[in-house]
């Protein structure tokens, strides 16, 4: 009998069982499976040396950057924020350009200051501004200079740290695969399989994005050093004012929007990243913290996540 007639010949009830323990050797060795993050090797960047942008895209992503960039400019005056309605209301959050005469500090700035004079939900603005080229160049130069600082994963370093991953799902889903098909084909039941495996994909999911962001340990370890040592300037605008030489942009940055609901000065910022807002902005809220998700101000901070 070859390998596959006998795949075959398992009872359902038995190969849900060899299927769930094949899953967790193949998760576990996926996620335990030495990596090389020679990045830690590397001194580790005073606190003070980025530009809240750059705290933004490693804690959060580029979504971070853009919410980071319209906090400040809203600080500025140069934004007006305009709040969604209550929850019975499908009324969403907007942003608009009160146009200013003041000389952007960045091309993202510059991108959203140069918005008509009609309201956007953040979902609108931040697709704006990542189809602006001088955006797109000028927050690729940030990520040459997060790599250059071991702070990020080059591509060829991500692609190193997936690779057990995809090799771990291309062998779960092949094995589950070929008793879903045949089962499929001879009428047997198959529900507790792909529950099985939409589990499966969903543990993989959580874990890669732990084990194998964007970020590396040093820029995990940047971002725990940064909010030990912007912690006074959270209390400071949590009380509505800063010391000379610091920006209201830091708060955001390294502790990214969720730091600033709770605040009245920052209500009518806030007022825009409800979870409605959020969600129809490709998850663009972001919570605090420091896991690197690259995303979008992801959670894990992500920064997102950075997947």
């Amino acid at each position: 009998m070859n390998p596959l007639e006998l795949l075959i010949a398992i009872s359902g009830p038995n190969f849900l069982w060899i299927m769930a323990g094949f899953t967790a050797i193949c998760l576990a060795a996926a996620y335990f499976w030495p990596q090389a993050d020679d990045n830690v090797e590397y001194p580790l960047p005073p606190p003070d040396s980025l530009t809240p942008l750059e705290i933004a895209r490693l804690r959060g992503g580029q979504a971070a950057v853009f919410q980071v960039a319209a906090f400040d400019l809203w600080m500025r005056g140069v934004l007006q924020a305009e709040p969604a309605g209550p929850w019975w209301n499908s009324q969403k959050g907007k942003i608009r350009s009160r146009g200013s005469a003041e000389k952007p500090g960045n091309p993202v700035e510059a991108a959203i200051i140069r918005l008509d004079a009609s309201a956007q939900t953040p979902h609108d603005l931040f697709e704006s501004c990542r189809k602006s080229k001088p955006v797109t160049a000028h927050i690729e130069s940030i990520v040459q200079r997060l790599q250059n600082l071991h702070l990020l994963r080059t591509p060829g370093e991500l692609l190193r740290a997936r690779l057990p991953f995809y090799l771990a799902l291309g062998a779960i889903l092949g094995l589950g695969g070929i008793k879903l098909f045949f089962g499929f084909t001879r009428g047997h039941p198959i529900g507790f399989l792909l529950l099985l495996l939409g589990g499966a994909c969903w543990v993989w999911s959580v874990l890669r994005r732990k084990r194998a962001s964007e970020v590396t340990q040093l820029g995990r370890r940047y971002l725990q050093s940064a909010e030990a040592h912007f912690g006074a300037v959270k209390e400071q605008a949590e009380k509505g004012r800063l010391a000379e030489g610091a920006s209201f942009a830091l708060l955001p940055a390294v502790f990214g929007v969720a730091a600033l609901h709770g605040n009245s000065a920052f209500a009518g910022f806030t007022g825009i990243f409800t979870a409605r807002s959020n969600s129809d902005a490709g998850g663009c809220g972001g919570c605090g913290g420091c896991g690197g998700c690259g995303g979008c101000g992801g959670c894990g901070g992500c920064g997102g996540c950075g997947d």
